[in-house]
C-alpha cells in the first residue's frame, strides 16, 4: 500500500471506542493512520504490517453490506432513518472491450468508480456510470464516485502512453483518486493495437 507522505497523518492512537475493522467488524484499539481522502487504516503508517481499513463506529452503525449469490447488494439497517428505501445495488466489475469502430477512431470511453470512503476502484459499464451520475435510487450512488474519460488506442503507442498516463495522473491529483494508477497497473497502452 503506497500513499505520498503529504497525504498521510501517521502515528495516531485510538482507545477502542472510535473504530472497527471493516473486514471483521471487530472494535480496534491501537495505532492507526489517516489518508487525506478520509479513510483510516491500522498501523502507525502504511509500512507497519498489513494495514486493514477502519470504519468509524458511527458510520458503521448506519450501513450493512451483504452479498447474495455473488451479487453484492446493500441494505439499510432497521434503525436507519432511511429504512423506507429499497435495497440498492452496488456497482459490479465490467471489462471494457473496444470495438472495431473504436479502433478506427483511435479512442473510446472508459468508465470507473471509486468508493467514497476508501481507495477501492472498479471498472464499470456506461449504464452503471449513468445510474451513479444521475443518482438513480436503484444504485448506491452516495457510496461511489463515478469517473469517465477517453482512452487512446491509436497505432502510435508512445502517444497513447503519454496521453493516457496524463489523464490518470490528473484524476489522481484533481479528483484525489490516490492509487488509481496502481489499480490499472500503469498499463497506459492497454488495448492499443500491437
Amino acid at each position: 500500500m503506497y500513499f505520498p507522505k503529504s497525504q498521510l497523518t501517521t502515528d495516531l492512537y485510538t482507545n477502542g471506542d472510535e473504530y472497527i475493522i471493516a473486514s471483521t467488524g471487530e472494535q480496534y484499539k491501537g495505532y492507526y493512520f489517516k489518508v487525506i481522502n478520509g479513510t483510516q487504516f491500522t498501523g502507525r503508517n502504511p509500512q507497519d504490517g498489513t494495514p486493514l481499513e477502519l470504519i468509524n463506529t458511527t458510520q458503521a452503525s448506519t450501513l450493512n453490506v451483504t452479498e447474495l449469490d455473488s451479487f453484492p447488494i446493500t441494505s439499510l439497517k432497521p434503525n436507519s432513518p432511511f429504512k423506507s428505501l429499497p435495497d440498492r445495488f452496488i456497482p459490479t466489475m465490467f471489462q471494457t472491450t473496444p470495438s472495431s469502430q473504436d479502433y478506427s477512431n483511435g479512442e473510446f470511453m472508459r468508465y470507473f468508480c471509486k468508493k467514497t470512503n476508501e481507495p477501492k476502484f472498479i471498472e464499470i459499464n456506461k449504464e452503471t456510470y449513468d445510474k451513479l451520475t444521475n443518482q438513480d435510487p436503484e444504485i448506491a450512488w452516495d457510496l461511489y464516485e463515478p469517473q469517465s474519460f477517453i482512452w487512446y488506442i491509436t497505432p502510435l503507442l508512445e502517444f497513447n502512453y503519454r496521453k493516457n498516463k496524463q489523464q490518470i495522473q490528473n484524476i489522481e491529483i484533481i479528483e484525489q483518486w490516490y492509487g488509481f494508477s496502481q489499480y490499472i497497473k500503469e498499463d497506459y497502452t492497454k488495448y492499443s493495437p500491437k
